[in-house]
């Protein structure tokens, strides 16, 4: 259903917030505008294809792209020639697709776009502190990388504009992968067991066959973590414990994957989106999900 509802509000935005970007485009050149235009279409289209055919590159460009275009319907609604109920359907329109884009439900589908037979991959929540600074950062960067050199290209600014362009897109892919190797951090039921893919915490994807997973069940909050290694990088609401039944060798990784070490690990503790729906499902598995 939220899928649905996502993929209808995505499909309507060129209809809720078209004629608040007129307007508030309305007194640019036309090459400029042109290439405003365009880019914003390249963005919607994109993030259609997203949200019909969920893929995780798909999540990355909606999770960018709705927050791109709430911001650009804030801004218009600050601009002169834009009406007041130009601007408040954009914001709406834009809010809503932004709120359904990071809904749990779009990111299982997204990753389960990919996933290889039996397979069902559960993404890993995004460590809060990226909300702080680097993530909201990165995203206006990105933007910015991408627009600024061909807006100033059409505006006739030619130096500035190569200048942009050259330093800019660049820039965009370097962020572009920095974001979605956030879309690419999973907790996977596969036959055989539990898969734990997060490259952020762990050199390797690694497998926990069935026999040794003794049990999977829901962490409270501020339960002391003891000896567990803590692979949640903050988001510790709603996580879960995979306890196993024997040690297991691991190589973890720390700060921002340039220092390595190894560890025994008899205790997991991981924040899947949806950990409820994962101890449901992995029970139907013959996996020892803990019920709360």
């Amino acid at each position: 259903m939220i899928l649905w509802l996502l993929r209808i509000t995505w499909a309507l935005l060129p209809l809720t917030g078209g004629q608040a970007a007129r307007e508030a485009l309305s007194n640019w050149s036309g090459p400029t505008r042109v290439v405003a235009f365009t880019l914003l279409w390249i963005v919607w289209l994109i993030g259609l294809v997203g949200v019909f055919t969920p893929r995780p590159l798909g999540a990355t460009a909606v999770r960018t792209g709705a927050p791109i275009f709430v911001v650009l319907a804030i801004v218009s609604a600050f601009v002169q020639q834009v009406s007041a109920a130009a601007a408040a359907i954009a914001v709406i329109g834009t809010l809503v697709a932004f709120v359904l884009g990071a809904t749990p439900a779009f990111g299982r589908a997204s990753a389960d776009g990919v996933a290889y037979g039996d397979e069902r991959r559960f993404p890993l929540k995004v460590p809060p502190a990226l909300f702080l600074g680097p993530l909201p950062l990165s995203v206006a960067l990105l933007a910015a990388g991408i627009s600024a050199g061909p807006l100033l290209l059409a505006d006739g600014r030619w130096i500035w504009g190569a200048i942009a362009t050259v330093v800019g897109w660049p820039l965009a892919v370097a962020l572009l992968r920095s974001i979605h190797s956030l879309a690419k951090r999973w907790v996977v039921l596969v036959p055989a067991g539990i898969v734990v893919a997060d490259a952020m915490t762990l050199s390797d994807s690694t497998l926990f066959p069935r026999e040794y997973v003794a049990s999977i069940a829901p962490v409270a909050a501020r339960e002391p973590i003891g000896e567990a290694i803590d692979l949640r990088v903050g988001a510790v609401r709603d996580s879960l414990a995979i306890a196993l039944t024997e040690p297991t060798d691991l190589i973890r990784v720390r700060r921002g994957r340039s220092q390595a070490e190894p560890v025994l690990a008899t205790r997991l503790l991981v924040a899947p989106v949806a950990p409820r729906a994962l101890r449901e499902l992995a029970r139907t598995r013959r996996l020892p999900a803990v019920s709360e």
